[in-house]
C-alpha cells in the first residue's frame, strides 16, 4: 500500500515532460491526466506557489498545499526565525480555479519572475505538479505533446 503521507489526495501518474504553450493572456492548457487530476481530486482548485530560485511554478491542489505548509511549518520547530523564513516561503502562493477547458491563468508577474512565456514544460512530481522554462529543466524524462 502507498503511503501518501501528507495528503489524501492520490498522486499524480508519471508522465514525464510535456511542452504547452502559454498564450498572450498568461493561460496554460493542461495536459488531459492532470487536468483529470484536478478535476478529480481538487475540484478545480489550486495553489500557484512560485520557487524564484529555481525558476520553477509548483502547483498544488489547494487542500494538499494546505497540508504541505502545516507539515513544513512543523518540521522547522519553535526556531522563531526558521519559522519566518519558512513563512516567506509561501508567502507568494495564490490560489485559482481552473477553468472549463482545462486551462489556469498565471499573473504577468509570476510569468516575468519565471520566465514563463511561449513554449514551457509541464510535469507531475508525486502529489502537484511544476511549470518550467525549458531552461530551467529539472532531471526528468521528456515527452513532447
Amino acid at each position: 500500500m502507498m503511503d501518501l503521507m501528507y495528503s489524501e489526495i492520490p498522486p499524480l501518474s508519471r508522465m514525464g515532460k510535456i511542452t504547452v504553450t502559454v498564450d498572450a493572456k498568461g493561460r496554460v492548457g493542461l495536459p488531459v491526466k492532470i487536468r483529470e487530476w484536478v478535476s478529480k481530486y481538487a475540484d478545480g482548485e489550486l495553489t500557484l506557489d512560485p520557487n524564484k530560485a529555481t525558476g520553477i511554478l509548483e502547483v498544488w491542489a489547494a487542500s494538499a498545499f494546505d497540508k504541505e505548509q502545516m507539515r513544513q511549518m512543523e518540521n522547522v520547530g519553535q526556531d522563531k526565525i526558521a519559522r519566518r523564513k519558512k513563512a516567506h516561503t509561501f508567502m507568494n502562493a495564490c490560489d485559482l480555479k481552473m477553468d472549463a477547458s482545462g486551462r489556469i491563468r498565471i499573473s504577468s508577474e509570476m510569468r516575468d519572475d519565471l520566465r514563463l512565456e511561449g513554449k514551457v514544460k509541464v510535469s507531475a512530481v508525486f502529489d502537484h505538479f511544476i511549470i518550467f522554462h525549458p531552461d530551467n529543466d529539472p532531471d526528468l524524462t521528456d515527452v513532447t505533446s
